[in-house]
């Protein structure tokens, strides 16, 4: 009789153990997938902000399409020393650069960028809307489409990567037995 009850313990204790395993298995499947989404989420918004970029440059170089020369008037450069985590110096560069556009039709005559690559007395082409007040400068980064290739691009492969990840770790059902489905 004593040796039923302990079988029964046993057997009580092994139920026990087996769906506590099952709950942490579950637990550990909920987890894994919410981290999965909201890579997922990560990975839409850094290519929907890509896409956007890309957009927004596109409409802006469809609607400027009246060109004007302007010369750059003067360049400044201003630094700062940053001191990195590590305990690093370096020193930051900041190039302000004016440009005098003297097309009486461009709706700006002043120009002011902060981008580097230009010297005092230099030309630069200013692609100018003629119905409104859009423009763009020729070699800046507004006119860099990298900046919204990039994040695109890694978005797009990321949510590519996940996918298979996904596929990879999905439920897989397994037959019972090849001998039960042979004599159905």
């Amino acid at each position: 009789m004593a040796n039923r009850r302990k079988k029964k313990e046993r057997q009580r204790q092994e139920a026990q153990r087996h769906e506590l395993e099952a709950k942490q298995k579950k637990r550990a499947k909920l987890a894994g997938r919410i981290i999965l989404a909201v890579l997922v989420i990560f990975d839409l918004v850094l290519a929907g902000v890509g896409i956007n970029y890309l957009k927004k440059e596109y409409e802006l170089r469809k609607k400027c399409t009246a060109r004007a020369e302007g010369y750059v008037t003067d360049v400044k450069t201003s630094g700062r020393i940053h001191r990195t985590r590590r305990g690093w110096t370096e020193y930051i560069s900041t190039y302000h650069v004016y440009i005098e556009v003297n097309d009486s039709k461009c709706p700006v005559h002043d120009i002011y960028l902060e981008s580097s690559g230009f010297k005092k007395g230099d030309s630069a082409t200013v692609y100018y809307d003629p119905d409104g007040h859009d423009y763009y400068v020729e070699g800046t980064s507004a006119d860099l489409i990298i900046v919204g290739i990039l994040p695109t691009a890694f978005g797009a492969v990321m949510l590519l990567f996940k996918g298979w990840l996904v596929y990879i770790m999905r439920d897989k059902k397994k037959p019972e037995n090849k001998k039960d489905k042979q004599s159905v």
